[in-house]
């Protein structure tokens, strides 16, 4: 792959194919991904406490562990559309901290930034990201950060 697609490439595609895509936490992953020619990355600072810490949870990650997160996989595929998730407590967090903790995510090289659910509030959050010209990917149907409330996977 030549060249990451762009926003606009990926809405283009809405019903014409399916966009493939594939998680990835670290370079060599990211790295087989570009080399697949899969269209978008999805990372996670949980990625890095499941995969490398051996943590059960993906409710304890930071700022810090999507930025190491977002580091690899940029460095492993500099030409795919990378998607960050920022860390969960950002869902519990106002407009106002999720436009400054996507801002420094998108600063480092995020594509776009994914959020889960469709409360008033996320509703709200992804429009003021917009607004501020940042891509959000929204997670509207499984959404692992909440299998509490529906009794897990």
């Amino acid at each position: 792959m030549s060249n990451k697609l762009t926003v606009t490439e990926l809405r283009a595609l809405k019903g014409t194919r399916k966009i493939v895509m594939c998680s990835a936490f670290d370079y060599f992953n990211a790295k087989a991904c570009e080399a697949a020619g899969i269209d978008a990355v999805v990372t996670a600072g949980n990625y890095i406490n499941y995969f490398v810490r051996g943590r059960v949870t993906a409710n304890d990650d930071t700022l810090e562990d999507g930025l190491l997160a977002l580091e690899g996989v940029r460095n492993g595929a500099p030409n795919t559309f990378t998607i960050v998730r920022p860390p969960f407590s950002d869902e519990f967090n106002g407009i106002e901290q999720t436009l400054s903790i996507s801002s420094k995510l998108y600063a480092a090289g995020a594509d776009a930034i994914k959020l889960q659910g469709t409360s008033d509030t996320k509703l709200k959050k992804m429009e003021a990201m917009t607004e501020e010209g940042i891509p959000v990917g929204a997670h509207i149907g499984l959404m692992p950060r909440f299998t509490t409330w529906i009794g897990g996977f």
